[in-house]
């Protein structure tokens, strides 16, 4: 090969699209190895645990399920079939989602190629394959990187399918859309984008025979996939369900009058853990209605409460609606399953000063509003901010929920940094300033703050969780640590005296384990659970009437809570009140539940 030639070839899309995939695959193989021994590389907690259960069942060959899907179903199917295939060894089901990161970032290269150009193709993947989030959710055992990815690949095959106007390519971007909802259900928004593409942006020799024809395709190969998810829906819960029976639920939990950051914040009936959600919800629709509900007349029923809300606190509602635009578009990412900046505590790579939203928001914003003027050749990429953005919006913020659209803030921002560079090498400094302008005014209010005590929040609910991870593998000092150090971080954070008032109680230490669970109680006075746990330790110091007065509390907090009502009626039968005691037990015949076996 001449020189010339391999000049050439260095310069060539395939290569460059290689590098990418080699440069984003070693950092995520780096990470891996980094984090491969911290304690929540096997322990996993809340959906991470979710999936896990849901995943072990399908590789045992529980392929059907016996109920409607709650949670998105795409992931635990993936999961499943990794763990037939390689056994379920968690390092090999992160190294193959790594590699379906990495060929994210090529996806990322190949739509900044198409609409921007080789440099700023470049420009992006490298920014992709170096974007913390991005590696750090790659490792999770979460549906996250999966819905970056299919996004992704929506996007590449919609602009393949119209230049080359095959009703095949219109087909297969509809599957992927659809293969994109049964990982984020949401992602059924975008489906008015590919007609409205179609029809609002013009060009030459389209008929609008071919635009039906190519709508009607889009639309065939979405329900080729979400019909036969449908179908099983119906077949197993003799219910209708399009995707999933959460929508409803998860509208509550965004906008009702307790939220008011946000973020998940659930009410006091819910138990915030995949395993008791569905339940919790359902049995307060039903106490409410006073009849068994099926999956969609529960959700039907929190979307009603939500927008009773909405309706009678329309000031309120709004207000909360505008942080949660803020939160979207905030530089903080907000932790579910784990906290992104606890895990700096474990890799090197998560403390070097490596791309975050921060600086992908900024860059993208600034280089969409540069780009307005020529929305139409680039409707594709606004429509899935908009439309995406407007979905999560709708409901809460969590960071993950956000990632997906961050591929497109990275490709205009790789824009208008190839921009900024030829720019300043024809000396334009008035577009140099304006452009700096807008990109440093995003880039402080991005910065900004929603709430400056929620970081250390934050922080002191992840050593809480290390903590129980470390009680769950019964290393209660490793734990005791973990939940002082929690208390340090955050003094008054309920959660952390909590952990610590259990293991107190566990040694015996009876009075240790009471002052840390007033000290709980003290910071979350609306949490049944603490109560009943205070009413017992009253019960084992023989102190009958404190552990009545705070089982009565737990029952006012929660009231379709069978455990209260049980010691309740042991209790008050105990001090010869028969009247009350028969009360409790009419109570626990009404929710149909014994209190049996319960501490």
């Amino acid at each position: 090969m001449t020189h010339e030639k391999l000049r050439t070839y260095l310069r060539s899309p395939a290569f460059l699209c290689g590098l990418v995939f080699l440069l984003a695959l070693v950092v995520r193989l780096v990470y891996l190895y980094e984090i491969r021994g911290n304690p929540f590389f096997e322990n996993l907690t809340l959906d991470q645990a979710s999936y896990d259960r849901w995943a072990q069942r399908i590789a045992a060959g529980d392929w059907l399920g016996t109920d409607i899907f709650y949670q998105d179903p795409l992931y635990p199917y993936f999961l499943g079939v990794l763990y037939r295939i390689f056994g379920r060894d968690l390092f090999w089901v992160r190294a193959v989602q790594m590699l379906i990161g990495s060929l994210t970032c090529v996806l990322i290269f190949i739509l900044g190629h198409s609409f921007f150009g080789k440099r700023a193709a470049l420009v992006a993947g490298i920014f992709a394959a170096v974007y913390k989030p991005f590696f750090y959710f790659d490792a999770m055992i979460l549906k996250t990187f999966l819905g970056v990815f299919l996004l992704c690949l929506f996007l590449v095959v919609l602009i393949v399918a119209r230049p080359r106007r095959s009703l095949l390519a219109w087909v297969a971007a509809g599957l992927v859309l659809g293969l994109l909802a049964l990982v984020r259900a949401n992602a059924l928004a975008l489906v008015i984008g590919a007609p409205a593409w179609l029809f609002l942006v013009e060009r030459e020799g389209e008929t609008r025979n071919y635009k039906l024809i190519a709508t009607a395709g889009f639309i065939v190969g979405l329900l080729l996939v979400v019909i036969p998810v449908s179908a099983r829906n119906y077949i197993v819960g003799k219910d209708f369900a399009l995707v999933t029976s959460q929508a409803g639920q998860n509208f509550y939990i965004g906008n009702n009058p307790v939220n008011t950051s946000g973020r998940y914040q659930p009410p006091s009936f819910i138990r915030p853990n995949p395993r008791y959600e569905e339940e919790d919800f359902r049995v307060r629709a039903e106490i409410a209605l006073g009849r068994s509900l099926r999956p969609s007349e529960v959700s039907n029923y929190w979307f009603v409460e939500a927008f009773h809300f909405v309706e009678q606190e329309p000031a309120k509602w709004l207000k909360l609606t505008a942080k949660k635009f803020w939160r979207f578009w905030n530089w903080y990412e907000v932790p579910d399953n784990q906290n992104f900046y606890f895990f700096s505590n474990y890799s090197l790579l998560q403390r070097l000063p490596l791309p975050t939203f921060r600086l992908a928001a900024a860059l993208g914003l600034t280089g969409m509003l540069l780009l307005l003027p020529w929305w139409k050749r680039l409707f594709p990429l606004y429509m899935t901010v908009v439309l995406y953005s407007m979905t999560v919006i709708a409901f809460y913020i969590f960071a993950r929920y956000r990632l997906p659209v961050v591929p497109v803030l990275i490709l205009f921002g790789s824009f208008f940094v190839c921009e900024a560079a030829a720019k300043a090498t024809e000396k334009k400094w008035k577009w140099m300033g304006a452009g700096a302008g807008v990109f440093l005014g995003l880039f402080l209010l991005i910065g900004t703050h929603v709430d400056k005590i929620e970081y250390y929040t934050d922080s002191a609910n992840a050593y809480c969780r290390l903590g129980a991870v470390y009680e769950s593998q019964g290393d209660d000092p490793s734990a005791l640590i973990a939940y002082r150090r929690a208390t340090e971080v955050m003094p008054h954070y309920w959660a952390s005296h909590y952990g610590l008032a259990q293991i107190y109680s566990r040694m015996g230490e009876v009075d240790m384990a009471l002052e840390k669970y007033h000290y709980a109680r003290a910071y979350n006075l609306g949490n049944p659970d603490i109560c009943a746990r205070i009413a017992f330790l009253y019960y084992q110091k023989g102190d009958i009437e404190q552990s009545i007065q705070y089982y009565e509390t737990a029952a006012n907090l929660k009231p379709d809570w069978n455990k209260p009502h049980f010691w309740l009626a042991t209790l008050y039968e105990q001090r010869g009140d028969m009247a009350k005691a028969e009360a409790h037990r009419r109570k626990l015949k009404e929710l149909q539940l014994t209190g049996e076996g319960v501490p």
